[in-house]
């Protein structure tokens, strides 16, 4: 049995339970957005919200239990059921940031209803086979590991279809605006790996001093940030809804509204995206998506990262005295470094080196292909 703990440790206990209580509170009473497409926002913002008085309510059982108000084992499956609850509800609440159509409740309902029906189990072990509750709480806490592995897997997979449709959509990288999702939720799995770690093996208060600390900071950072999703998804919000439109025919010259496009040097403007081009153009987006993969056998984000590339080796060349900051910027790329990271990527070698090594030859100009 643990010993009572000293006033440090009951006090970040109780500073974790406020703060945790208040953010779970801002979610169900501040304002909802109304856009139809964050319908499944809303519902998950609810089920965090539940999530985070879950998780207030274990850093009081922890108090209790470390106290010795309580009995250890009965404790225990407690602070085990509500883990298993908050990764059910954060875990689908980050899947529907990137897949704004997922299934939510559907999946919540059935992942509750294994996690009430392990809880009655374990209940039933430690009241009438209590020889055999040790074993039976290690191999449900491993199925509640596995439980944090199969919504691993389930995030890895919706993230990498919406990872692929903005690369495909926008010209700049926009899936930098959802690198905290990924992030938030390594940190929850880790979080609830941990935790499954504390409850089997007993590790001492320093331990839990450390932890309480590390989730208190991590979910008041994720409770504001899953508050000002909205803000973030304006600009995505076409791709993550999956709100495209029905392609127009495929007899539209689009071949030769690109060439003209190209000519022009339209690619050489930040920020572009499918929608914009396809306005540009007068064509379809669903259509111009289709022909820049299957004529062109690259992604949207690609394929303007190789326009912009082919002519800033032209204007390398052309221009021994722009710096390569300069060059940079004159094809749409912002920042030293990511230039050079992208310039090195297409061509395999830094902009000074393609300079040294081409200088006198011929002008690269920008292609389609």
């Amino acid at each position: 049995m643990f010993r009572q703990p000293d006033s440090l440790y009951a006090g970040v206990l109780l500073c974790s339970a406020i703060i945790l209580a208040v953010v779970g509170g801002s979610l169900f009473w501040l304002r909802m957005p109304g856009d139809e497409r964050l319908r499944n926002y809303r519902l998950s913002r609810r089920f965090v919200g539940w999530a985070y008085f879950s998780l207030a309510f274990t850093d009081v059982l922890w108090l209790l239990f470390l106290r010795e108000e309580y009995e250890l084992d009965f404790t225990r499956i407690l602070v085990l059921a509500v883990a298993a609850v908050q990764a059910t509800m954060f875990s689908g609440a980050l899947v529907t940031l990137v897949n704004s159509r997922f299934p939510l409740a559907r999946g919540v309902r059935r992942h509750l209803l294994a996690v009430a029906a392990g809880t009655a189990s374990l209940f039933g072990c430690m009241l009438f086979f209590p020889q055999a509750f040790p074993v039976l709480f290690r191999l449900t806490a491993a199925a509640y590991c596995v439980q944090i592995a199969l919504f691993a897997r389930t995030f890895v997979r919706e993230y990498r279809v919406c990872r692929r449709k903005l690369d495909n959509f926008f010209s700049d990288g926009e899936m930098r605006r959802l690198r905290w999702v990924a992030m938030s939720f390594l940190m929850t799995a880790l979080i609830g790996l941990t935790a499954a770690a504390w409850l089997v093996s007993g590790l001492g208060m320093p331990y839990l001093f450390a932890f309480t600390g590390v989730y208190m900071v991590f979910y008041t950072f994720f409770g504001m940030k899953y508050i000002n999703y909205p803000a973030e998804f304006g600009r995505i919000a076409p791709v993550i809804a999956d709100d495209v439109p029905e392609p127009l025919a495929a007899g539209e010259n689009i071949r030769t509204a690109l060439d003209e496009w190209i000519a022009a040097k339209g690619y050489v403007r930040p920020g572009l995206s499918l929608e914009s081009l396809a306005r540009e153009v007068g064509c379809n987006r669903s259509y111009l998506s289709r022909y820049v993969n299957s004529e062109l056998g690259l992604n949207f984000k690609s394929w303007i990262r190789a326009l912009r590339i082919a002519e800033s080796q032209r204007l390398l060349l052309e221009h021994p005295g722009a710096s390569a900051l300069e060059v940079g910027e004159m094809v749409g790329i912002h920042g030293r470094s990511t230039f050079f990271a992208q310039f090195s990527e297409v061509t395999g070698m830094s902009p000074g080196e393609y300079r040294r090594r081409y200088a006198g030859g011929d002008p690269i100009a920008p292609s389609q292909e």
